[in-house]
């Protein structure tokens, strides 16, 4: 039974590896082929400075379900280019596919120089690339996973209706070393310590635990019907296997599978956010710079439930600050100005209660199509300070 066991493991490796096997050179994966298309984003968004170029194709006699305006559906096949220039001369083109199980895959392709050749980068990309055009003549090449593994989709956050319609549970190693299933797109980073605020694992008023997959288990006789995608999840840039090497399976939710949900709170989208500070469930971080100094040091608390992609990541201020402007690039300056389709009716919102029981309501007047008062970073900080 064991030695079946281990070749039913060993085929799933062998499989997923098969499965995320990517040509070595940018030209392999159809790149510049007849009925590759090239687009333009209506806003595009600032990247340092790069000049960018982006390209479609689909499969043939296939389309894009647009439908749902804020759920494209395209079809198992299609594949995307992104390449950022500097001086003239390309640096890095980006490469997403989608596969025939539904599910993406990334790569990042890295040009010689003399620009006739881009090989695959390294799984966790690279640090510091010296380009002498870019800022600072180094340029970051970014791993296959990185901040997408919590921040994807449109709304660049996991919990977001789309991302988490269809993959409510994910099975994952914590920090702790140990496995265990958790709720997609809510997330223990160490903000506080576990015990000080239990986030999703606390009861609501009904003692029903807010947690999808507690509740799961402490309300169905029988949760087996339930199944936990494993095998199909990245982390970060490393495809997560278990103790063993092998990659985790999927499998059927049980009724005492360990989970691991305590302080996690939800992934906040990255759209906007200048405008969405203090930071963090509890707001304890002011700008973004402290945001960023934040996962630079790996978290602040040290959380058996803590998620493993919570690591020092050893940035220097240089660096803290480019990502800082590439969030600021983020806002829509529609939004700032509460302008269409963005502008919206006189509000009420409560705003504790003095007299309990009773709401204190703050108004926020109405505006037009033409927008009203701009919106403002919170206390008017700077974002690049500490």
């Amino acid at each position: 039974m064991k030695s079946v066991l281990a070749l039913l493991l060993a085929s799933c490796a062998l499989a997923v590896q098969a499965r995320d096997a990517l040509p070595q050179h940018l030209a392999d994966t159809g790149w510049q082929a007849p009925g590759v298309m090239s687009f333009t984003p209506q806003y595009p968004l600032w990247s340092d400075g790069a000049d960018k170029r982006r390209w479609i194709a689909l499969p043939p006699d296939a389309a894009i379900d647009a439908s749902q305006p804020d759920d494209w559906q395209f079809p198992a096949g299609t594949r995307l280019w992104k390449q950022f220039a500097h001086g003239g001369k390309p640096v890095e083109t980006r490469y997403i596919e989608r596969l025939a199980d539904g599910s993406w895959r990334f790569a990042t392709y890295v040009w010689n120089e003399r620009g006739d050749d881009a090989q695959l980068a390294p799984a966790g990309g690279i640090a510091a690339l010296p380009v002498a055009a870019a800022p600072d003549g180094r340029y970051a090449v970014p791993g296959r996973g990185d901040c997408i593994a919590c921040h994807g989709g449109a709304a660049l956050t996991n919990a977001s209706v789309a991302t988490a319609r269809d993959r409510r549970l994910e099975l994952m190693p914590m920090a702790n070393g140990e496995q265990a299933v958790y709720d997609v797109g809510y997330y223990n980073i160490g903000v506080r310590p576990t015990a000080d605020d239990r986030g999703t694992d606390s009861p609501d008023p009904f003692g029903t635990s807010w947690s999808i997959v507690r509740m799961l288990q402490t309300t169905l006789l029988d949760p087996s019907f339930i199944k936990v995608p494993g095998a199909g999840m990245n982390c970060g840039a490393t495809l997560v296997t278990n103790s063993t090497g092998y990659p985790l399976l999927s499998g059927s939710l049980r009724k005492t599978e360990r989970t691991l949900v305590g302080g996690s709170f939800k992934a906040a989208q990255l759209r906007n956010i200048e405008l969405t500070g203090p930071y963090f469930h509890n707001g304890g971080k002011a700008t973004l710079f402290q945001v960023m100094e934040f996962y630079d040091d790996g978290g602040d608390f040290v959380n058996a439930e803590k998620s493993p992609l919570i690591v020092p990541l050893g940035m220097n201020a240089s660096q803290i600050r480019d990502v800082i402007a590439f969030m600021i690039a983020l806002t829509d300056e529609r939004v700032r100005t509460q302008s269409a389709p963005f502008d919206h009716p006189q509000l009420f919102l409560p705003n504790g209660d003095s007299v309990p029981g009773t709401d204190n309501l703050i108004e926020v007047p109405p505006t037009g199509a033409a927008g009203g008062q701009p919106l403002q970073r919170f206390l008017n900080l700077n974002p690049f300070i500490q």
